[in-house]
């Protein structure tokens, strides 16, 4: 699928204006997916309407809610099928979400399940960004995907978070668990309100207020009223080495077999971006086609991603 798939980038990367004018409408309809350990996932599957099928498809998996617009709608209008699904305990899926836990064992059955159904032409790719990136990677390992387009992540979470020598993410740890455990506690239909949410909430008192919290222990205490055993435990495990904390959380992709054809995009601003540019010397060694876009971003340009990748990049 590498040409196929891999123009996914390229529409990131452009406007319609310069070659990518809409192709076609779609429709849109929820639908249950694939079942794992008795775990419901659900999604939304937009397909072209008015193009005969089937279609090469891209997946997208999201803890931030399937109806949110990421770049769906656009690529369903350039002829691919998009699956977006909520991912385990998130929203419509059932099940407990346990960051990172559980992406690699859904991502292989969701893809799996894609192959499957008629609306697909056998192709399947998987891009998104931040933890949608994580998602994407998760599928890589056992030949899974066909072309994976990863936006401002990386495969390697343990060193996302914890810095060369021991360091914190400060800013990744705070604004992940105030938007995911916060912010999108009341998250409903409306596709925009996740940016607007976010938007509003960048001015809260209570971010502010965790910012300026130490410990950083005592975060979760100020942003949701009361302990998150995640965080509490990830960090109790931070230079643990009996820990079994990381245990199928840490690295989403091994990169000890060849991986299919991929285009990195991140951001000379991001906190990821050491971990992108390790990814892609990664898939270079492994003779596959590999190539990486850096743009004069941050991580928190994600929302407006498409107008900052317009302008000019390195």
């Amino acid at each position: 699928m590498g040409s196929e798939v891999l123009g996914l980038s390229d529409m990131v990367l452009k406007d319609r204006e310069k070659g990518f004018k809409p192709r076609c409408e779609f429709t849109v309809t929820s639908i249950d997916t694939a079942m794992v350990e008795g775990v419901v996932l659900r999604g939304s599957l937009l397909l072209p309407k008015g193009l005969e099928g089937p279609f090469p498809s891209v997946l997208m998996r999201t803890p931030y809610g399937r109806k949110t617009e990421m770049g769906q709608s656009f690529l369903a209008r350039q002829g691919y099928a998009v699956l977006v699904q909520d991912t385990r305990g998130r929203f419509s899926s059932s099940g407990e979400f346990v960051p990172v836990q559980h992406e690699q064992m859904d991502g292989a059955a969701t893809v799996a399940w894609m192959r499957q159904q008629p609306w697909c032409n056998g192709k399947v790719g998987a891009t998104g960004g931040s933890y949608l990136g994580f998602t994407a990677w998760a599928c890589v390992d056992g030949f899974h995907l066909d072309a994976i387009v990863p936006i401002i992540t990386q495969s390697n979470i343990r060193s996302a978070v914890f810095r060369p020598g021991g360091a914190v993410s400060f800013e990744l740890v705070v604004l992940w668990f105030y938007l995911v455990l916060h912010l999108m506690k009341d998250l409903h239909e409306d596709p925009l309100s996740l940016p607007k949410k976010l938007w509003n909430g960048m001015r809260e008192r209570k971010l502010r207020r965790a910012f300026k919290s130490l410990p950083l222990g005592k975060v979760d205490e100020i942003i949701l009223g009361s302990q998150n055993a995640f965080l509490q435990d990830g960090l109790s495990a931070h230079g643990n080495e009996a820990s079994r904390f990381w245990e199928g959380k840490d690295k989403l992709c091994s990169f000890e077999r060849p991986i299919p054809p991929c285009h990195i995009l991140t951001g000379w601003y991001d906190f990821f971006l050491e971990g992108a540019l390790e990814d892609f010397a990664k898939a270079q060694s492994k003779g596959n086609q590999a190539s990486l876009t850096i743009a004069p971003i941050h991580h928190w340009s994600l929302l407006g991603f498409r107008a900052a990748a317009n302008s000019r990049l390195s």
